[in-house]
């Protein structure tokens, strides 16, 4: 019987994006960032809705900028190295790594 419920890259990668701004929305709540579905996406579409704060529109970006890194480099490996590139991406060289 074959698994209906198997999926290429391909198709997961495409499912991811339409997904995109949901998954932001919804780990801003988590985070604690008041901002409605309706201004993640316009601020998805880069429109400014004038509701968000300047503060919570960084948090945003980050957020924006986090997923969008994930979904460019899906095809490497989770290795130490990839995790480092990651963490100099984002941390703006706030960590030290040895």
């Amino acid at each position: 019987m074959e698994n209906k419920y198997h999926m290429t890259v391909e198709d997961n990668l495409f499912f991811a994006k339409r997904k995109l701004a949901d998954n932001i929305y919804k780990s801003a709540n988590l985070e604690g960032i008041a901002v409605t579905f309706a201004d993640t996406y316009a601020f998805m579409n880069n429109v400014n809705t004038g509701k968000i704060s300047v503060d919570d529109m960084l948090k945003l970006k980050g957020l924006k900028d986090a997923w969008q890194f994930v979904l460019d480099t899906v095809e490497e490996d989770l290795t130490l190295e990839y995790i480092k590139k990651f963490i100099l991406k984002f941390a703006k060289g706030k960590m030290f790594i040895p």
